[in-house]
């Protein structure tokens, strides 16, 4: 009972991180926007990340939910659907029963964990630092403060800092991980398991890329805005994402 007490109390909070690591804390108005435009800024190259945010708040609650309910099945086998529905949903139990040893939390699984509960702790931390300047747009708000302090004293961009690690956990947790429903229930032993598992963690790749990509033109925006104070700030903190690396 531990392990399957164990394995939903991480099913729930690694649901719970990945959650808060995108969505975004406030929203830059239509008129800041507009504003953002008028100025010729470059383009912010958010269409892409804005059209994943709600597919990847989707497919996370399904992960959670997935794990919970094979969790469940282990104490109450009535749970389980028929055996028609468990080969596509539950191949490896399509005829037999699981157990609740099978779903006994793995290192990977736990060390995945941490290495995204510390990615969505730094976004979390920088969401806080910047308040209510902090969107997922590219905008520069009214009376905007350029914060250099906290997690801006190490990176320029710790929020992007924290979205690797955030990436890193959440694709070995949701794909790699023994003791999981994914892993255990034979996922990726179907050909449908397999296109989604690719494409999937490509897309997170693809995501990662693309915010990357917003350094320099936030940067860009940043000089224009602030002029010398952003260059004693580059000064002083000169990696922009990771520390020592770049």
């Amino acid at each position: 009972m531990s392990s399957l007490v164990s394995s939903a109390f991480l099913a729930v909070l690694n649901a719970a991180a990945i959650h808060l690591s995108v969505t975004p804390p406030s929203h830059a108005s239509p008129a800041e926007q507009e504003k953002f435009k008028s100025n010729k800024k470059p383009s912010d190259g958010l269409s892409f990340v804005q059209l994943n945010l709600g597919f990847m708040r989707t497919i996370n609650a399904g992960f959670c939910l997935c794990n919970l309910y094979m969790l469940l099945a282990t104490i109450y086998p009535a749970l389980l659907p028929s055996s028609v529905v468990r080969t596509i949903f539950a191949p490896n139990f399509a005829t037999t029963l699981p157990t609740a040893a099978i779903f006994t939390p793995s290192n990977t699984y736990i060390y995945g964990s941490f290495v995204l509960y510390f990615g969505a702790y730094i976004r979390l931390i920088t969401y806080r630092a910047l308040g209510r300047f902090f969107t997922f747009e590219l905008s520069v708000k009214d009376e905007h403060k350029l914060i250099t302090t906290g997690p801006y004293a190490v990176v320029r961009h710790p929020a992007y800092f924290g979205a690797i690690f955030v990436c890193i956990g959440l694709v070995t947790v949701h794909l790699f991980s023994p003791g999981t429903w994914w892993v255990e229930c034979g996922l990726w032993s179907t050909w449908y398991g397999k296109v989604f598992g690719v494409l999937w963690a490509a897309n997170l790749s693809l995501i990662q890329v693309q915010l990357l990509a917003r350094v320099p033109k936030e940067d860009h925006v940043l000089r224009q805005v602030f002029g010398e104070q952003w260059n004693e700030w580059a000064q002083k903190t000169p990696y922009a994402v990771i520390p020592f690396v770049w």
